[in-house]
């Protein structure tokens, strides 16, 4: 029949490690407590800014320029290593009114002109030296209709 060694261990070791086990469930408590987002901060903020008349060939429409001043935002603020070129692709496709509006929504949610956002990105597209660069053909648009 096995016999089992039996061993003592002195209270000193209980201690230290009933300790260092108090310091790292500590440690991960205010870890989680820090990691908290802020309510008030305004770059996870939800847009929720007007509709604005549209007018095309089929008539007038409502259109919400929320979700893309949002997605302007994630890209170049949040996670700028994505999503630029689409948002970028997508504010040439606006129409002026558009364009106006979403550059007055994001100065209205995150404080901040898109002009100044999207003159501050050191790189949006990856072109070809052909093509181009969807960055500075938004710029120039906002340019010639006075987008501040």
């Amino acid at each position: 029949m096995a016999k089992i060694k039996q061993t003592q261990i002195d209270e000193k070791y209980l201690w230290m490690g009933g300790g260092l086990l108090a310091v790292v469930i500590i440690i991960f408590i205010f870890g989680r407590l820090s990691g908290k987002e802020d309510s008030n901060d305004p770059s996870d903020a939800n847009p929720n800014i007007k509709p604005i008349t549209v007018s095309t060939d089929s008539g007038n429409i409502e259109w919400d320029p929320s979700a893309l001043v949002k997605e302007i935002h994630t890209a170049y603020k949040v996670n700028w290593s994505s999503g630029r070129c689409k948002a970028l692709t997508t504010l040439l496709s606006l129409q002026d009114v558009q364009l106006k509006a979403v550059a007055e929504g994001y100065h209205q949610v995150y404080g901040e002109t898109l002009r100044k956002v999207l003159s501050g990105a050191y790189v949006a597209c990856w072109n070809f030296p052909w093509q181009d660069d969807p960055h500075y053909q938004v710029i120039q648009r906002m340019d010639v209709l006075q987008i501040p």
